[in-house]
């Protein structure tokens, strides 16, 4: 007979023993995943798009037909320089987990890039992120994950080169503190007043800690995409963004934030993924860009279903299909446009 007490003393141990193995199961299948294991065709057939997935093993698959939305990005940069300081909170995981470190975190997103198909991704420092920004942004993509701007790009005004970038059509992906608050040096961080509104036309996000198990479910993307970050500490209060501002919010609400918000900035856009470093944020991350989700798609129709080897889906035809295998753990992904 077990003992009631020694159970509930094991208890804690027994669910950080289960977090772990997800983790690391889930991280051995990024790793270990290739494009050889899947195949997906995607083609219009008269007034529907049909998918047909040839797949190893049994999966969930999801299938997207949009308008709106993005093609897959030419490229994706992934900024990270360990000689400029960083500002994002100190992340605490289970007793024996990696620790989610900035450079930990970078990697982790290139490997999840690549299982959606998205292979041409490259680190940057300080030095040639400058480079980067110094070209027209149309079709580009970079990840922040670094809570600053670097003072290469970022100057604390509105002249500053990574916000005549994005306006010329760049994608900038946010993860890790106040968007437009920080300049980072290589011995320092500097504050900017009102750093948030040369981005974003106010000061609508604050560091308050809020997390959120409301579902934003009336757009459809949330369900859609398979998007499970919660957090929403760092994201945008929506009702301070300026009237015309023109975003797509999803994922998690606390009623005034959402976990994910992408948000029209001239011929760009600028992405804010809520919370501090996590597993379930760095999926989300991964999945926006893949997926080619704007702030103005919208979803024409979609579908969800177990598969087992190979299956044909049907639906109604938008502008560009993305389809992905796993759920809430991707092991394929594919964007493609259809007309």
């Amino acid at each position: 007979m077990i003992d009631n007490m020694n159970l509930k003393a094991s208890a804690p141990v027994i669910i950080a023993i289960i977090f772990i193995a997800l983790v690391i199961g889930g991280e051995m299948i990024i790793a270990t995943s290739t494009h050889d294991d899947f195949s997906c065709e995607i083609r219009a057939e008269g007034g529907s798009i049909i998918i047909d997935v040839d797949a190893d093993g049994s999966h969930q698959l999801n299938a997207i037909s949009m308008n709106g939305s993005y093609g897959r990005p030419d490229k994706v940069y992934i900024y990270y320089d360990a000689t400029y300081e960083s500002e994002y909170d100190d992340v605490q995981v289970a007793v024996g987990a990696r620790p989610l470190s900035e450079s930990y975190y970078v990697k982790m997103v290139k490997e999840s890039l690549r299982v959606r198909d998205i292979t041409d991704v490259e680190f940057v420092d300080a030095e040639s992120i400058a480079d980067v920004v110094a070209s027209d942004g149309r079709d580009i993509a970079i990840v922040f994950v670094s809570g600053t701007f670097p003072d290469t790009i970022y100057d604390g005004t509105s002249d500053s080169q990574i916000i005549r970038w994005i306006e010329s059509g760049g994608r900038l992906y946010w993860v890790g503190n106040i968007i437009g608050k920080y300049i980072s040096h290589q011995d320092s961080v500097e504050s900017v007043d009102n750093g948030t509104t040369l981005f974003l036309g106010s000061e609508c996000i604050d560091d308050e800690i809020v997390d959120s198990f409301d579902k934003y479910l009336d757009n459809g993307l949330t369900e859609a995409l398979s998007i499970i970050n919660n957090r929403t500490r760092y994201s945008v209060i929506v009702d301070k963004l300026p009237s015309d501002s023109v975003y797509n919010a999803f994922g998690y609400t606390d009623g005034e934030r959402y976990s994910t918000i992408l948000i029209e900035k001239g011929d760009g856009c600028i992405a804010i993924f809520g919370g501090v470093y996590t597993d379930y944020q760095r999926i989300d991350l991964a999945q926006v860009i893949a997926s080619g989700i704007s702030p103005d798609t919208e979803i024409v129709d979609s579908y969800e279903g177990p598969t087992h080897g190979k299956a044909s889906v049907s639906l109604m035809i938008g502008e560009r299909v993305y389809a992905y295998l796993g759920g809430d753990l991707v092991v394929y992904g594919k964007l493609q446009e259809v007309f």
